[in-house]
């Protein structure tokens, strides 16, 4: 009776070991197909080791981040439903077992997945959570703290609250700097995030000393083959052709493509942005025929994912390029679309669908539409004035397309009002 007795023991004990190697085994074998860039096959080993993981009585926690990290490669699969999914999953089990360094994990990863679908609210409560849980688990000087703070400074950009966002992107670049230093992934990081915002405010010298300094890094921190480092030639890229600095631009644009080309694909929707991007620079650089190739083969890629803002800026880019080449008829149909998918994601008083709007009041007057260009910029004058501030980069061009229309329809005294507050505000006038 004893002998059956430790043999049971010992058959438990030994069932249990089983159930530990095969479950680790899953999950390492996860961990080198995602290495390989064989996300579909890392799916299935997760998959595998989480149905084992909910059978085992072993600790919740690693059933919660193993479900997380499942939800974190659906993200970057780009399936948003599966991740969604797998992330509250992870969100229940750790709150159950009150792990709040891994939970934060998870919110932050929720944010991301909305900020990406472009579900501001959502990533913005997320990403908020994550910050909470951040600073009352490790305290405001800690990294994680500042990745946090780099999340929602990005979120915020993305959304046109700059002073926010500065402050945030700020904050977390002294705690990087103290407890990283400065040739680390999180600094790196955080000096591109800020020349995109300085770019994006029209802030030129700040944003082009912090993207080069960012490009720098990542070729020490990550190498020059990799995708990060094509993310900061591709961001350095659009820097350099904002300030017209074309042969540079060109460089960091080609080796940005070469890089998500050879490793993502051609198929993959960063390689179409790429192309996005060089086709707009060729649009201003006036190669027309390389343009329209290259916006229509990052088209062709985003047709199937049309509410996202990389689709509405190749709107915006078909509609710049048509309009540049005279055929303005065939350009108000994309930048009417550009508009609705911005509005649509942002709001009527993002700087972004402003844009969209200036566009579409300068076509109206190449078509002789006076009346609906004027009521246009109108109510775009009135949203720079009453939202974004007469500073932001667009309204002297706003105030000088009203001069000029008015002009046009013989309404001299508006025309030179206008044109003297342009030049108040340091555009040259049209």
């Amino acid at each position: 009776m004893k002998r059956i007795a430790l043999f049971f023991l010992l058959y438990i004990c030994n069932t249990t070991d089983t159930f530990s190697q095969l479950w680790k085994m899953y999950i390492d074998s996860a961990a080198m197909m995602e290495t390989a860039r064989k996300p579909a096959v890392a799916t299935a080993y997760f998959v595998k080791a989480i149905e084992i993981l909910k059978k085992d009585s072993l600790g919740s926690k690693t059933l919660g981040t193993t479900i997380w990290n499942l939800g974190n490669l659906y993200i970057h699969m780009a399936e948003y439903d599966k991740a969604e999914a797998m992330l509250n999953e992870a969100k229940a089990v750790l709150e159950k077992i009150n792990s709040p360094a891994e939970l934060a994990d998870v919110y932050d990863d929720l944010g991301m997945m909305n900020r990406n679908t472009s579900k501001y609210e959502k990533a913005e409560q997320a990403y908020t959570e994550a910050k909470k849980l951040r600073e009352s688990f490790f305290g405001p000087e800690h990294p994680l703290y500042a990745r946090s703070c780099n999340n929602i400074g990005i979120l915020y950009q993305i959304t046109g609250r700059y002073k926010e966002a500065e402050q945030l992107l700020m904050k977390a670049r002294m705690i990087y700097e103290k407890t990283k230093g400065r040739e680390s992934r999180d600094f790196a990081v955080n000096s591109s995030n800020l020349a995109i915002l300085y770019s994006t405010t029209g802030q030129y010298d700040k944003a082009v000393e912090y993207m080069v300094e960012g490009n720098k890094l990542w070729a020490i921190v990550s190498g020059k083959e990799s995708l990060d480092y094509a993310v900061s030639c591709n961001n350095l890229g659009r820097l350099y052709g904002e300030i017209a600095q074309y042969d540079k631009a060109e460089v960091m644009y080609l080796t940005a493509k070469k890089i998500r080309g050879t490793i993502l694909g051609k198929s993959s929707a960063p390689y179409a942005l790429i192309c996005n991007n060089l086709g707009d620079m060729y649009t201003t650089m006036g190669q027309y025929t390389k343009a329209e190739q290259l916006l229509v083969e990052a088209r062709n890629i985003y047709e199937n994912n049309k509410k996202q803002i990389n689709y509405a800026s190749n709107c915006e880019n078909m509609g710049n390029l048509y309009n540049a080449t005279g055929l303005h008829a065939k350009a108000l149909p994309y930048l009417l679309e550009a508009k609705q998918v911005r509005k649509s994601l942002l709001g009527d008083e993002h700087p972004w669908t402003i844009t969209s709007a200036v566009n579409i009041a300068a076509t109206y007057i190449e078509l002789g539409n006076y009346d609906t260009a004027i009521n246009t910029m109108l109510l775009v004058k009135k949203a720079f004035e009453e939202k974004i501030g007469r500073d932001y980069p667009g309204y002297a061009e706003t105030c000088n397309n009203l001069s000029c229309v008015y002009r046009l329809t013989q309404q001299y005294e508006k025309a030179e009002q206008l044109a003297l507050e342009a030049r108040t505000f340091g555009e040259k006038e049209l």
